[in-house]
């Protein structure tokens, strides 16, 4: 009992010597995980202001750079009070908040950090219901971190709990097909610039060369299939989507087998949101940029001074914006149309799932599908300057093959 309980006072001290390292002197050490959280958020809500205040790009740049160094640090104080506080409920909350909360998604500058968590989370979290959140959003960071993607397959094969290992499944179909996408847009000279500035600092670019997409499509659909077949009365809990497993599955999977670059687009008509017949035949023989947008997100309202100068630039060539909107109301989004000067047709769908959200495999807001003059998927998700390259390659495509 005396070398047990050395043992134990052993590493107690060198676990405390361990947390003074990370937060400074003994008394400044943070009593509760809740404490870390509300120093960041203080500090965090500083930065943030300092950015409004921002008028030149150089200073948006130190101030951005600030942010991510303020998360890097609390990103070490949380994961350093967690290992501090092993028997505590909130240290799984607290390795979880630093992959979901505090920085979500891979980030180049946190990439140690990210490792570290997804590896405590596979040896003390794969019990607790706390990870679901984690696996349901998994996707490209699973490819660029292989911590996280061995979490997601320990999570699917050992974890005790169901509705774990259908958050880890439905991650594992997601990370796949992800990547196919992400492979195909690496190996376009349209595509591959903004991928390349997304993901500088990382290997991602160069390493999706050497994967084999059509193998990655079969995991996926096999992924999905599983959850369908295994998970499918399963749904995320509040707040999360209540979609049951079972038909997100089905949605994802429809857009795997027959959404892709190189399908054909279904033909979409039904009525505009002033309530006038769009039929899909006044498209054929045209390029057609298919942009589904609401009044409500924020980006889609953001596209909208590009696609006014991009329609008027394509002013009498074989072109096409149609857009498709996810308002509620129709009487908004109509005269959210003329008084933004969105002189192109938009199909009314709502918000609500069904429809051409269903119908194109939606799950993001904004999405968008370029088509070539054959009505074949060419492009997804492309905007900005990409979406110009992209139209001005197919319009070019439709005018010689007319000549």
């Amino acid at each position: 009992m005396i070398v047990n309980n050395s043992i134990r006072v052993g590493v107690g001290v060198l676990s405390a010597l361990l947390t003074i390292a990370v937060f400074g002197r003994a008394e400044d050490v943070p009593r509760t995980f809740a404490d870390v959280k509300q120093e960041h958020e203080r500090a965090y809500e500083a930065i943030m202001k300092r950015r409004e205040l921002a008028k030149t790009d150089a200073e948006q740049e130190a101030v951005t750079a600030e942010a991510w160094a303020r998360i890097k640090v609390d990103t070490n104080r949380a994961l350093a009070w967690a290992d501090a506080h092993p028997d505590d409920p909130a240290a799984i909350d607290a390795i979880v908040w630093t992959v979901h909360g505090l920085s979500n998604g891979y980030s180049a500058e946190c990439a140690v950090e990210r490792a570290r968590a997804f590896t405590l989370l596979k040896e003390k979290g794969l019990a607790s219901e706390k990870i679901v959140p984690v696996c349901y959003y998994s996707t490209v960071g699973a490819f660029v971190c292989p911590e996280e993607m061995q979490f997601l397959q320990a999570a699917l094969t050992k974890s005790p709990s169901r509705l774990v290992r259908a958050a880890a499944c439905l991650g594992l179909a997601r990370t796949n097909h992800t990547i196919v996408t992400l492979a195909l847009r690496s190996r376009d000279p349209i595509t591959r610039k903004p991928l390349e500035q997304r993901w500088k600092g990382t290997d991602l670019v160069s390493r999706l060369y050497g994967v084999d997409p059509e193998e990655l499509n079969r995991r996926a659909e096999a992924y999905f299939v599983r959850i369908t077949d295994e998970f499918g009365d399963l749904k995320m809990p509040y707040p999360y989507n209540p979609t049951p497993f079972a038909e997100m599955a089905r949605g994802e999977l429809f857009e795997l087998r027959g959404l892709g670059v190189g399908n054909l687009l279904p033909e979409l008509e039904g009525e505009d949101v002033r309530g006038q017949k769009l039929p899909w035949s006044d498209y054929r023989g045209k390029v057609v940029a298919v942009v589904f947008w609401a009044t409500w997100c924020g980006p889609c309202m953001g596209m909208v001074p590009h696609e006014r100068e991009l329609v008027k630039r394509m002013a009498g060539k074989p072109f096409v914006l149609l857009g498709v909107n996810g308002d509620d109301d129709r009487v908004k989004a109509a005269e959210t149309m003329t008084k933004e000067k969105m002189s192109w047709p938009s199909l009314w769908n709502g918000s609500k799932m069904g429809g051409f959200v269903d119908k194109l495999g939606v799950r993001s807001w904004p999405t968008i599908y370029v088509i070539d003059a054959q009505g074949v998927i060419r492009y997804k998700n492309v905007r900005g300057e990409s979406l110009d390259q992209a139209v001005d390659l197919l319009v070019k495509e439709a005018e010689t093959g007319r000549k």
